[in-house]
């Protein structure tokens, strides 16, 4: 009897460590399955989050910001000004804003006057615009301004590939004019991103004129 005992508690002690060592595996495969599958979260994550502005737009906010032109988004709310700019992202800690294409001035002039832009850009290729990776914005205004207010956006519409760029900038600048109504827009490319300064009213296009060309005799292909 006590050697039956004794195999049977041997029995019990080896399938119990047995059952250990099982768990033991299971839980370490959940841990590596854990921390593959966060790998490749990160790894969307950071594809999700890749088309942000460029660090030529960054570093010229900030120089610009260092003179007279600084963003202010309680302005940019309180007046309702741009409504088409979207949710505020800070880089670097300058805030930019999210723009939809649905919401785009070229979007509603498309809708609304398709005859216009298609007699002024026979080549217009709203398909084109329409399948930019990414658009933002960034809204700036004259800290020294009291009554009227100098103010702005800077546009960066993201495409594909360079050639889709430089076909936007060609056309673009044919129905800028008309697309951002009652103002003179500026357009330069960087690479594979058309850069558009535009603001609200032709009286502060003067002003914009300026900081365009600093960007673009810096920055712009």
């Amino acid at each position: 009897m006590k050697i039956k005992s004794t195999i049977l508690i041997s029995l019990l002690i080896f399938c119990s460590c047995k059952e250990s060592n099982t768990k033991n595996k299971l839980i370490n495969q959940k841990e590596k399955s854990i921390v593959i599958d966060s790998s490749k979260a990160q790894k969307q994550e950071l594809v999700v989050h890749e088309s942000i502005p460029i660090p030529e737009l960054i570093e010229f906010v900030k120089e610009i910001e260092k003179t007279e032109w600084i963003p202010d988004t309680l302005r940019l709310r309180k007046k309702k000004l741009y409504n088409y700019l979207g949710n505020k992202t800070s880089f670097n800690g300058y805030p930019f804003y999210s723009i939809d294409y649905e919401n785009t001035d070229l979007k509603k002039a498309s809708k609304f006057e398709p005859n216009v832009l298609m007699k002024l850009s026979p080549n217009l290729d709203i398909e084109l615009f329409k399948n930019t990776k990414s658009i933002w914005g960034y809204f700036y205004r004259d800290k020294n301004g009291t009554n009227t207010i100098s103010d702005g956006i800077i546009e960066q519409w993201e495409f594909e590939t360079e050639s889709d760029a430089i076909k936007a900038i060609e056309q673009i600048q044919l129905v800028g004019h008309f697309v951002y109504f009652n103002t003179m827009p500026f357009h330069c490319r960087v690479k594979n991103y058309l850069i558009t300064f535009r603001t609200r009213a032709m009286m502060f296009s003067y002003d914009q004129k300026i900081i365009f060309e600093k960007f673009k005799n810096k920055n712009c292909t």
